[in-house]
């Protein structure tokens, strides 16, 4: 039986054996996972990799631990371009004293001053801080959006000038206003490249060109703080292309971006808005196809920023156009508005722009400046010759036409005839203000941008020599593979290392000319309080009205409005640096300063600059009292010069027979100054 039953399980198949347990580590037959490695101290045996000590469990890698080498990149960004900015500025942060070191106690920097301890000041002091009787007192006061108020940079700042005044607000706001644009346009370059030192320096030439070393030095925040267009270029490459978020959510960021800009400086954004329709204009003709696939996705978008925009900026408009101390028409003469030569962009010294004639002859540039429109041969040639490289991507074609157009727009109105675009611009609003010479800030913008192109893409295409030559080893047999004790050609990291290093010393060398053109670290000099603010204007009441020698009814003599800054708006100011409409609520700049404001200016102003000092005739002593009585100023003050600059002093014994005269009373002498107390009448 046992015989057959043997022989019958022959003739079956056999049946199956049970499964044998799971191996275990402890069995030592285990393959290691991920994160594993093999024991030496026997074959097949997994130890787990564990930083630290061995009893517990091992720390799960997270979110952040992922995101370390991003955000170590991002930091290493924002630090180099910092250290540059406080490069630029050493004499502020490490040479003076940051509360009371600036360019220029005058002109335009006086008056951005001014606005960055404006904001606070109202917020505090429950004031409409779209509108200010502060300064202009007794003519009206001044509209606060019709200058160049940066009211939003103010605001991010206004703890600093709480804190330390406003000097210190306002050079922390320059120092910090190249690192915000070259970070913005890092992560534009970001988004569109992948090379790294090519997004860096695409940064570079838009934070630091020198088209922002001729406005930084002047104070001119509204110019320098250029977040606005490649955030904005972000936003609208997503909707077409990246589609990472919805829609909606990009209106709803253009929009706020819209907004922010609008309260930071209307002039860039209206700027930014003629080369963007440029730049929109070649991507429809270059991918109609694609443009009318996101045609609702774009709409979408294009719908919710102008409901944002139009809802939140309805009032602030509504001031610009209609409200109180408006400006109709015009704010600049056509005359005065500075032109770039299309040499310029290859001559740092055809053109240098100077905003006022005060810092110009008081030599505060220093040549700090050359033309904000230089770029240099090297990097035009570059340009040029990487072409090749670049010209296959429909970004990069659409920056290159949109840097002509705008390097055409720089002419502005010097080119006569009806047939040239700025004659059509300059009739549309907010664009009548612009000055021509500042498309020379985006043109910077895209010229970094098509530099990094061409960088990304030869990196791409070194990239893809070196795999061809030296491909990746799959398998035993895989091509590529060495043999053992052969000598091996260079490794792929090495090679793609030693590129990098080229490309980007290739890109240094391109934008030296433009580093080598400009003078750093910037002059600055001390912004001295006369003691008369310090002491005895404290003592004033709130509101007084006071009329300053030196008298700023434009940016010449322009320090009492620094004066009054430093000294916290303690007082309301007779004149005043400020953009204030004239008759007819026109600009009161289109029309030569005459009457007692010419006789005011003139007493304020260096003999150096060969303007005659105003002498007490009868007419002059008639026209200033009946002016001082309409105006209601109670108190008359005359502080000597505080500038080491002959172009910045003033004859104040003038001033002084002048006003006594004037006044028909001898002024009192407080802490240096001299003054008439009308309160009395």
């Amino acid at each position: 039986m046992a015989g057959k039953s043997r022989a019958r399980s022959r003739g079956r198949p056999p049946a199956p054996s049970p499964a044998p347990p799971a191996p275990t580590a402890r069995a030592g037959l285990t393959r290691p996972r991920a994160g594993e490695a093999r024991s030496r101290s026997g074959p097949g045996r997994a130890v787990p990799r564990v930083a630290g000590p061995v009893s517990g469990p091992a720390p799960r890698p997270g979110r952040w631990r992922r995101a370390s080498p991003t955000a170590r990149l991002h930091l290493g960004v924002v630090g180099g371009f910092l250290v540059l900015s406080l490069v630029l500025w050493g004499r502020v942060w490490f040479g003076g004293h940051a509360a009371s070191t600036m360019p220029c106690p005058c002109g335009d920097p006086a008056l951005t001053l001014w606005w960055v301890e404006w904001l606070p000041w109202a917020l505090l002091h429950g004031h409409n801080p779209l509108y200010t009787s502060a300064l202009a007192a007794g003519t009206g006061g001044v509209n606060t959006l019709t200058n160049t108020s940066v009211l939003f940079p103010a605001l991010l700042v206004s703890p600093v000038t709480l804190l330390f005044g406003a000097v210190a607000g306002f050079n922390v706001l320059v120092t910090l206003a190249p690192v915000v644009s070259a970070y913005c346009m890092f992560l534009f370059a970001r988004r569109v490249t992948r090379f790294v030192p090519g997004q860096v320096v695409a940064g570079l030439l838009w934070g630091f060109s020198p088209y922002v070393f001729d406005n930084l030095v002047v104070g001119h925040l509204f110019l320098v703080l250029g977040f606005f267009p490649p955030l904005a270029a972000i936003v609208v490459h997503d909707v077409v292309l990246d589609r990472r978020r919805r829609p909606v959510v990009n209106g709803a960021l253009g929009g706020i971006l819209i907004v922010v800009q609008f309260f930071t400086g209307t002039e860039l954004l209206a700027l930014s808005a003629v080369l963007g329709l440029v730049g929109a204009v070649l991507a429809v003709v270059q991918a109609p196809r694609l443009v009318r696939a996101r045609a609702r996705d774009l709409g979408v978008a294009v719908g919710t920023a102008a409901v944002l925009a139009l809802v939140l900026l309805a009032y602030p408009v509504w001031v610009v156009v209609a409200g109180p101390r408006h400006i109709a028409g015009p704010i600049w003469p056509a005359r005065v508005l500075p032109s770039g030569p299309l040499s310029g962009i290859v001559d740092p010294g055809a053109y240098t722009h100077l905003p006022s004639q005060a810092l110009a002859v008081a030599g505060y540039f220093g040549g700090q400046g050359p033309d904000s429109l230089y770029l240099g041969w090297p990097l035009v040639v570059v340009l040029v010759l990487s072409a090749p490289l670049w010209w296959r991507r429909r970004l990069a074609r659409c920056a290159a036409g949109t840097a002509l157009v705008g390097w055409v727009l720089t002419q502005g109105s010097d080119v006569r005839g009806w047939w040239w675009p700025w004659h059509v611009l300059a009739r549309v609003p907010l664009l009548s203000d612009a000055w021509p010479a500042r498309f020379a800030d985006l043109i910077d913008g895209c010229a970094g941008l098509l530099l990094a192109l061409a960088l990304d893409e030869g990196w791409r295409r070194i990239g893809a020599l070196v795999e061809r030559r030296w491909p990746v080893p799959t398998g035993a047999g895989a091509p590529g593979r060495r043999r053992p004790g052969s000598p091996g050609p260079p490794t792929r990291p090495a090679v793609m290392a030693s590129t990098g290093v080229a490309l980007s010393v290739l890109a240094l060398l391109v934008v030296l000319p433009m580093a080598g053109s400009e003078s750093a670290p910037l002059t600055v000099q001390r912004a001295v309080l006369p003691a008369w603010f310090t002491h005895d204007a404290r003592r004033l009441p709130a509101g007084t009205r006071v009329l300053t020698i030196p008298f700023s009814p434009v940016a010449l003599a322009s320090e009492s409005t620094a004066y009054q800054a430093e000294d916290g708006l303690r007082f309301d100011m007779v004149g005043g640096w400020a953009l204030v409409p004239g008759r007819g609520a026109r600009s009161a700049l289109l029309s030569p300063v005459g009457g007692t404001d010419k006789i005011l200016q003139d007493l304020s102003l260096s003999p150096e600059l060969g303007i005659a000092t105003p002498a007490p005739s009868p007419r002059v002593v008639s026209e200033v009292r009946a002016s001082l009585r309409r105006w209601g100023v109670q108190v008359a003050v005359v502080v000597p010069p505080q500038s080491t600059s002959p172009f910045l002093s003033y004859d104040t014994g003038a001033a002084v027979h002048v006003l006594s005269a004037v006044t028909g009373t001898a002024p009192s002498r407080q802490d240096g100054a001299w003054v008439w107390d009308l309160r009395s009448g």
